[in-house]
């Protein structure tokens, strides 16, 4: 592929916030038109979620309140992943907003066009005054190459994160003028982002789905494991892809019904809470390079009970007993070594 890089002074700033990239190294264009991120040397990898960072932060909350926020990282990040058309992450340092790589501010970004120094400004404002989450209607606009209705959605996280994630609509002028003007306080991203009719939305994918699979497997990981699955890295990864590959079995099925709690199949439950984990990187992941996915094979060491007596053998563990003393499968009512 030919490509060009292109200065950043003469990209327009709102065609540098559709897609993104500030800070992220200069943009390439290739001849079909696209706008790419240049490669950057010594680019630190950064996953979509992050157990290892969210097991630091969760240290500040209580019991009750780090069971919500977990929640909440987790299903922000699988909705970045399944229904964000652009996300991105910056800083919030109380005054204004920076790109987390360079320090630019985003207002600097926007000098050359007055809406989007206006509309920056305006966003700014609301996160002075101590608001969590700031929503903003971008409409397509010719002049201003916006070819897609849009909506921003500015999520502060912890410490100076501020996540922007932005949903392509597919709506009528008057219902999103509607959704523009409505008062927006005491409502949750997932309700709003429920109000919204997205472009990009599968069948059976929302944001409800999303908060309805993370809440149960949460409860089912820490039913079997408590604590752990706050303070081990290896352990929040497995409830991570768990729910990922939750989610997307999900909204493969026709017709999936979000407004009734989500019942696990024990089998698949068990895989996910028990089985062995690879882990895969995936390329994409919101505003990271990847993030994590895997399989669950139903795989471990078996109990097998005959005449001559016990022994044991790896192989599938499809339709058996798992034993949480011993760590072995078995089939019957209860384990021949434990019970």
């Amino acid at each position: 592929m030919n490509t060009e890089v292109i200065d950043k002074g003469r990209v327009s700033p709102q065609t540098i916030m559709a897609m993104g990239v500030f800070g992220v190294g200069g943009l390439v264009r290739s001849k079909d038109r696209k706008l790419l991120m240049a490669p950057k040397t010594e680019e630190v990898e950064r996953f979509n979620f992050d157990p290892i960072k969210e097991i630091a932060y969760l240290k500040q909350f209580g019991e009750i309140v780090r069971r919500q926020q977990l929640e909440v990282e987790m299903a922000t990040s699988l909705t970045e992943l399944f229904l964000c058309e652009f996300s991105h992450d910056y800083l919030w340092d109380g005054v204004k907003i920076v790109d987390r790589d360079t320090g630019i501010s985003v207002r600097s970004l926007a000098e050359n066009c007055e809406y989007e120094k206006n509309k920056t400004e305006e966003i700014e404002k609301e996160l002075r005054k101590g608001e969590d989450l700031v929503v903003r209607v971008s409409p397509k606009n010719k002049e201003l190459d916006y070819p897609d209705d849009m909506v921003d959605f500015w999520v502060k996280g912890e410490g100076e994160k501020l996540t922007w994630m932005r949903f392509k609509v597919d709506m009528d002028p008057e219902s999103l003028k509607e959704f523009d003007e409505m008062d927006k306080e005491g409502y949750r991203m997932a309700d709003l982002v429920e109000m919204l009719s997205l472009a990009e939305e599968n069948k059976g994918t929302s944001m409800r789905l999303i908060e309805k699979v993370t809440r149960s497997l949460r409860t089912e990981f820490e039913r079997a494991f408590g604590e752990k699955i706050y303070t081990d890295g290896e352990m929040m990864t497995r409830m991570y892809v768990a729910i990922r590959l939750e989610v997307e079995r999900r909204s493969e099925e026709a017709g999936v019904e979000t407004k009734k709690d989500i019942v696990l199949v024990r089998e698949v439950l068990r895989k996910y809470l028990y089985g062995r984990l690879t882990v895969k990187k995936m390329v994409g992941g919101g505003c990271s390079s990847t993030s994590q996915s895997g399989e669950f094979a139903s795989v471990g060491i078996i109990i097998v009970k005959t005449s001559d007596g016990i022994s044991f053998r790896k192989g599938s563990t499809e339709g058996l007993n798992y034993c949480r003393k011993c760590g072995c499968w078995y089939s019957g009512e209860k384990c021949p070594i434990c019970d």
